[in-house]
């Protein structure tokens, strides 16, 4: 039984890995299609609800910066500590609860 709940975590990581990378490749629409419910709820308290406030975002964002890259956080705190706790695309953002 553990094992199949360590399969299915890293299926659900693998899963979110590939959305981030669609996601800062430009290909938004293609990322939301394959692994997003838009009727579903996201918990970013940054945002209103619902996914289309999200992607909205995330591709207003890429407009404004298209040379961004995919960084595995993960793989760089084994080397480094992050020098904030707050994203900066977060910082002086609206909190909607």
């Amino acid at each position: 039984m553990e094992e199949y709940y360590a399969d299915h975590a890293r299926a659900r990581k693998q899963a979110a890995v590939q959305f981030l990378k669609l996601v800062v490749a430009g290909s938004i629409d293609e990322a939301y299609e394959k692994y997003i419910d838009m009727q579903g709820r996201h918990h970013n308290p940054f945002f209103p609800a619902g996914f289309p406030a999200l992607k909205k975002a995330m591709t207003e964002n890429h407009v404004q910066f298209p040379n961004r890259q995919y960084n595995d956080r993960h793989q760089n705190e084994r080397t480094s500590s992050p020098s904030s706790s707050v994203p900066a695309a977060a910082a002086g953002r609206k909190r909607y609860t």
